[in-house]
């Protein structure tokens, strides 16, 4: 797959609506479930996981978001959100490697990973859209 054909398939702005909805719901809900909604406009099978997501989660409290969310992904985490474990466990020299390539990537594209670490799926769902397309089809394999 050639460069431009690569990053003609990603969806920059849904890509950042992902990664909001994928980073600790410290923020408005609302807003971020209907932007991710109105970014998924143009892709289906993407609205309809992301309106259904906002039809339950919308009768949910801030705290009971926060909750699910760190039940989900922190303790005893049915999803691990940390690309780095998923590969190489969480103790792992490979793991630091690949969050130093990630951490160098994110800087070098402006990138800003928050509190989560670089491994983290949301930055790195913000730093997909900026990359090349080698280096972009590379992260998504």
């Amino acid at each position: 797959m050639k460069s431009g054909e690569f990053n003609a398939i990603i969806d920059a702005p849904l890509f950042e609506v992902l990664a909001d909805l994928l980073t600790y719901p410290d923020r408005s809900f609302e807003r971020y479930a209907e932007t991710a909604v109105s970014a998924a406009g143009n892709l289906p099978e993407a609205l309809n996981a992301l309106e259904k997501f906002r039809s339950e989660c919308m009768g949910l409290t801030d705290g009971r978001r926060q909750e699910l969310y760190t039940r989900t992904f922190e303790i005893d985490p049915l999803c691990i959100p940390y690309i780095g474990v998923l590969l190489f466990g969480e103790e792992s020299f490979k793991r630091g490697e690949l969050m130093a390539r990630f951490r160098g990537a994110m800087l070098e594209h402006g990138v800003d990973s928050g509190s989560d670490l670089p491994d983290h799926l949301a930055p790195l769902l913000r730093l997909l859209p900026r990359l090349p397309g080698e280096d972009a089809a590379e992260l998504v394999e």
